[in-house]
């Protein structure tokens, strides 16, 4: 069953463009990733510090390889000096599905 996760990033003031950089750098691994079906970047157009991350991997077991990764590690560790607060990520269980 497929899974989606939501990431929101509060960037802090002057940090947007380098975070957006790093999460675009991130992309191309996690988009090669086996289980990986959708990693897309967006910018709030309410708030400019705001970049959130629409993710959908093809089960759970994706999703923990993903979390895994050496390289989100490292992501994680790079972008956090960039943020105003902790990243928030959901995890969703699409509607109807089985």
């Amino acid at each position: 069953m497929a899974v989606g996760a939501v990431a929101r990033f509060r960037c802090a003031p002057g940090a947007e463009d380098k975070v957006a950089e790093i999460l675009t750098r991130l992309r191309g691994d996690v988009r090669k990733e086996p289980g990986n079906l959708v990693y897309d970047i967006y910018r709030s157009r309410a708030d400019p510090s705001a970049i959130v991350v629409l993710e959908r991997y093809r089960d759970r077991e994706a999703v923990r390889t993903h979390a895994g990764a050496a390289y989100v590690q490292a992501f994680g560790e790079a972008v956090r000096p960039l943020l105003q607060s902790d990243i928030e990520v959901e995890i969703l269980q699409g509607v109807g599905d089985e």
